[in-house]
């Protein structure tokens, strides 16, 4: 666990391992945003989250970054210590029923034999390919983003301010989703400066961390929190109540901005802004707007 505590901040390790998440244990701000277009082509899938009220929790596989959700992990530094206790938390998961010193020499027996194993390069790396593809096949993520006035975000995501940004209430929608079915947990990306040597040991849900892990240099400017549930490619209905804030981007031309005061009519408890970019100082300037 010392090489864990080196690498994560102390509060995430004891969040993924109580299983509990407390928004503001987590510092979860009290909105979160997602970049969309609007209308760019027809039947979008991204026109989904205001028309149908349709969040995508989308399996890893889809990522546009190939890397993510392929975070390695140091099985090769493991020592035997290291794979007996990892082999004695996952035994309960295989093997719940075990008592007494039958779990402790079961633990030996399979922490013994992942140590041999895991002396061989070809092994450590057939490992990491099992987790991951364990990731892609478990998990269903929605990322969103913690500020609605990112200049890159609109650029990258809000097609070139000409689309959305559409705010929810964290607590309301974990609620929402909750209470249709959902159960789903939340968590900020955790950035690095150096690739962390993190060696799974049982206690943390290594599989999690997958998806959690991002190069600061590279991504720190998406600001992100993830959202997941054990159903990859899930489209999840939510409540009208979720929606709290809903950014038009300014180069939305007319017709568009018609059609989409008309979806957001539904919304009795919407803010309605305009996001415009300063070219020069490559910020974003914020104006409420009136839905007529």
């Amino acid at each position: 666990m010392d090489n864990l505590n080196r690498a994560l901040p102390k509060k995430i390790i004891d969040i993924m391992q109580s299983k509990t998440v407390v928004l503001p244990d987590i510092g979860a701000p009290i909105n979160l945003y997602k970049y969309r277009s609007w209308c760019k082509k027809k039947d979008s899938p991204d026109d989904k989250v205001i028309v149908d009220n349709e969040l995508w929790f989308s399996s890893a596989r889809n990522f546009s970054d190939r890397n993510d959700a392929k975070f390695r992990f140091r099985y090769d530094l493991m020592s035997l210590q290291d794979c007996i206790n990892r082999a004695y938390h996952l035994s309960y998961l295989d093997a719940p029923e075990m008592i007494g010193t039958d779990r402790i020499c079961r633990a030996q027996k399979f922490g013994g034999k992942t140590y041999e194993r895991f002396r061989t390069p070809n092994e450590v790396a057939l490992a990491n390919q099992n987790l991951t593809g364990n990731a892609i096949d478990t998990f269903g993520i929605l990322s969103t983003c913690t500020i609605p006035d990112s200049y890159k975000m609109w650029q990258e995501y809000g097609d070139n301010f000409k689309g959305i940004c559409v705010g929810f209430n964290v607590e309301t929608l974990i609620g929402d989703l909750n209470k249709n079915g959902i159960r789903c947990n939340i968590m900020p990306i955790l950035y690095y400066d150096e690739y962390p040597e993190i060696i799974p040991d049982g206690e943390v849900d290594c599989i999690e961390l997958t998806f959690l892990l991002k190069e600061r240099e590279k991504f720190l400017w998406e600001q992100e929190f993830r959202i997941w549930t054990t159903k990859p490619n899930l489209a999840a209905k939510v409540s009208n109540i979720v929606y709290t804030e809903v950014y038009v981007g300014y180069n939305m031309n007319r017709d568009k901005r018609k059609k989409l005061f008309k979806q957001l009519s539904k919304y009795s408890n919407v803010s309605l802004f305009e996001a415009t970019p300063e070219e020069e100082s490559q910020a974003v300037k914020i104006r409420p707007i009136e839905n007529n």
